[in-house]
């Protein structure tokens, strides 16, 4: 993208130069570091959101995940525009408790996760 000397007129509602501007910034941005493509990776640990005593008001939506690993691919297209690909993995996590409203029962939440994103900016 060549600037010297050039004037960029935005135009359209200030929703649409505020994109207009991203696209020129996003070009701007990967001209100057050279990136044609990108890769992330990521880890993630925290202590268990729910504890035993919780279990059953859980059980709807389970959130006893403790590590997550996530990976991202991203390549960078003429224009602006960019193509991306994703994963997630999360280990199986359990957690047991009591049922609150039987108490001679015992519950056991398990969780494990994999996810997959394709994404596509233009």
């Amino acid at each position: 993208m060549e600037l010297e000397d050039t004037v960029i007129r935005l135009e359209g509602t200030i929703e649409n130069q505020y994109k207009q501007w991203r696209k020129i910034l996003r070009e701007i941005y990967r001209q100057e570091r050279g990136m044609e493509t990108g890769i992330q990776l990521g880890y993630s640990h925290g202590k268990k959101p729910i504890d035993g005593s919780e279990a059953v008001i859980n059980m709807p939506a389970p959130g006893v995940i403790r590590d997550h690993f996530t990976a991202s691919f991203t390549r960078y297209l003429a224009g602006g525009h960019e193509f991306s690909l994703s994963l997630m993995y999360a280990p199986e996590e359990m957690v047991t408790g009591r049922n609150l409203f039987d108490p001679t029962q015992t519950i056991e939440l398990a969780m494990h996760q994999f996810e997959v994103e394709l994404g596509y900016r233009f």
